[in-house]
């Protein structure tokens, strides 16, 4: 400063104001607080409707509405006042500080900061006065400062949690008056221009890595997350930082997902950081709080608040476990935002894990499916249907063997329903399941597939649910289903009385693992005449051939033409040899003769006859 500041000034606070010089009688006008220690208020207008306003010249009082022209006179002072006299810092947008007396310190060791107080007629320094509305710091002189002295004060405010540019800052004093001036800023004793006076830098996440372990449909997922800023991450008393990773598109948690507890809506966390992270805020007495994030499932969000100071620059990992949607999806963009207190600061693109080959231990995964919540899709590589008989009214054993291109956790609840079985006759409700009596050399068929079926709703395993109006079977899933392994089954229907071609027949997976509507695959290549097959050894089919197994093909019933005849005008009927059907036209349905042509004789009538299907009773 070019002049001295005393604590105490005085200053005049009202004048008199003169009339113009044609008319005559004062007024006392109050000058404006802003203006008391200004020396241009020592003259005010004269008249009109701006009499009593501080002026320079005349021009300041013209008044359209007056006839007399007005004047910019020399006012004696009415009262006066005494003033504490004090320096204001100014501008210090977005600082945070207590209201009130702040600490005020001198670095430079010369204890000017006892100088100046937080209030007048204090006589101990070391503090200033911080005003939160104006951003404003104001120096009360308590000793008399001397004029060309340097005087360097130090105080500490909070910034601000939101980046910013450093603010134009300027100086004034009041008492002594100075107006406001712009100060120097300091832009080079940090890089970057980062000493300059509040100025914020952005936090911003320098490492932010997401990966996942499991692409299955429905599969329990392990997922890593790595994060670092390029800041500090500090907590207070009342608050911690907070990160939301965003969104975890349609991942569950339940009861069977490891480590998730569904009455705090928390899910442990593992991994080599997982204890700096709580699922809510720990105050610093709780030593145990930490190794748990919240869940957010209508947001499809996870959530972590800060345990304890974070410096920047470092990586921290943790990992936690959700199950997958049963739905098969690629991955998406996904996100970690931080907020402190009440400031959310700009989300963040994490790094998704695209290049790490999972194949080693996740069968039929591969490159890019480490990618946050892909998930694969589920077919079914078997789905074969076939019969035992295809006789007509016949006690027919159906066998059905599926399998999965991915594995069928019990937990999903699916429900396999075999469409289309038109024909097959058996009683509504439940219906037995058996399982397979044995296995050919390329058959993938669990010898024990049954027990992984119950009944819709419930009930004992190797029992289906038979559904006589639309002839369907469904089963519910009760075991997990092993991946690229056939479970087959057995259960029995009686087939219809009339031929009839194999039905198409369908399979539909239904729950959380959908599998749409698709055709099943007839068994075309069993010959039910070979002992080797999955049927009765004991019990021939007549003349069976290639695609006799396909499920309920039901052979039309025919007679033959008859083994061992002896008659030489039948033999043409039966070109095609012995028990061969009869040729179109002819009529070579059964032989019949008798014992005596004699009249009156008893007569013996012999009838013989052959059919290519057996006949049942009741059929």
């Amino acid at each position: 400063l070019n002049v001295p500041l005393s604590p105490l000034s005085r200053r005049c606070n009202s004048r008199w104001v003169p009339p113009p010089p044609t008319l005559s009688g004062f007024m006392v006008s109050l000058i404006p607080e802003d203006y008391r220690d200004v020396s241009n208020a020592t003259r005010m207008c004269d008249w009109g409707m701006a009499r009593g306003v501080i002026c320079t010249s005349t021009d300041a009082c013209q008044d359209p509405n007056v006839l007399i022209t007005p004047g910019c006179q020399v006012s004696a002072c009415h009262a006066d006042e005494e003033v504490f006299t004090r320096v204001r810092i100014l501008g210090l947008a977005g600082a945070v500080a207590p209201a009130g007396a702040l600490a005020v310190t001198d670095p430079s060791g010369n204890s000017a900061h006892l100088l100046f107080s937080s209030a007048a007629r204090v006589s101990s320094g070391g503090q200033g006065e911080w005003d939160p509305d104006t951003e404003a710091l104001d120096l009360y002189v308590v000793n008399a400062t001397l004029p060309g002295v340097n005087y360097t004060l130090a105080f500490t405010i909070q910034n601000p949690l939101a980046s910013q540019d450093s603010p134009p800052v300027s100086i004034a004093a009041i008492g002594v008056r100075i107006e406001p001036v712009g100060m120097n800023r300091d832009f080079t004793s940090l890089p970057d221009g980062d000493s300059a006076p509040v100025k914020v830098l952005p936090v911003l996440f320098s490492v932010k890595k997401i990966a996942q372990s499991n692409p299955y449909p429905f599969g329990i997922n392990n997922v890593t997350v790595t994060l670092a800023t390029n800041l500090d991450l500090v907590r207070t008393s009342s608050s911690a930082p907070r990160i939301t990773i965003y969104p975890l598109k349609e991942a569950r948690m339940d009861d069977g997902v490891p480590g998730y507890d569904p009455a705090l809506f928390s899910v442990a966390l593992e991994g080599p950081d997982a204890s700096l992270f709580s699922h809510r805020f720990c105050t610093a007495s709780e030593t145990s709080c930490g190794g748990t994030a919240l869940w957010d499932s209508s947001q499809q969000q996870l959530i972590v608040f800060l345990v304890r100071e974070a410096p920047g620059g470092v990586s921290y990992t943790f990992s936690f476990r959700l199950r997958n949607p049963g739905v098969a999806q690629a991955s998406v963009p996904i996100f970690a935002a931080l907020q402190i207190e009440a400031t959310r600061f700009p989300a963040a693109v994490m790094e998704r894990d695209l290049t790490t080959d999972l194949s080693p231990t996740i069968p039929a995964a591969g490159v890019g499916d480490a990618a946050i919540m892909k998930v694969l899709a589920i077919k079914l590589f078997i789905k074969k249907i076939g019969q035992s008989i295809p006789y007509p009214s016949a006690a027919n054993t159906i066998t059905v063997t599926i399998g999965t291109s991915l594995p069928l956790p019990r937990r999903a609840g699916a429900t396999l329903t075999f469409s289309g079985l038109a024909g097959g006759i058996a009683p509504a409700g439940d219906i037995a399941l058996s399982n397979k009596e044995c296995l050919g050399s390329a058959d993938p068929g669990d010898w024990n597939g049954c027990e992984a079926f119950a009944p819709v709703g419930g009930g004992a395993p190797c029992t289906g649910t038979w559904n006589r109006v639309d002839r369907s079977l469904s089963v519910s899933v009760i075991r997990d289903l092993d991946m690229l392994r056939g479970y087959a089954f057995s259960f029995h229907v009686t087939n219809p009385p009339s031929a009839q071609v194999s039905p198409a027949i369908s399979i539909r997976v239904a729950g959380p693992i959908p599998i749409a509507l698709q055709a099943m695959s007839p068994d075309i290549t069993t010959d039910l005449s070979s002992n080797n097959t999955c049927h009765d050894p004991c019990f021939s089919i007549f003349s069976a051939v290639p695609g006799d197994a396909a499920p309920l093909y039901v052979l039309p019933a025919t007679f033959l033409c008859l083994n061992g005849v002896e008659d030489a005008a039948y033999y043409p009927k039966c070109s095609a040899g012995p028990l061969s059907p009869c040729l179109t036209g002819s009529a070579c349905a059964g032989y019949i003769g008798q014992s005596s042509p004699y009249p009156g004789s008893v007569n013996t009538i012999t009838v013989t006859y052959a059919t290519s299907v057996p006949l049942t009773p009741g059929a």
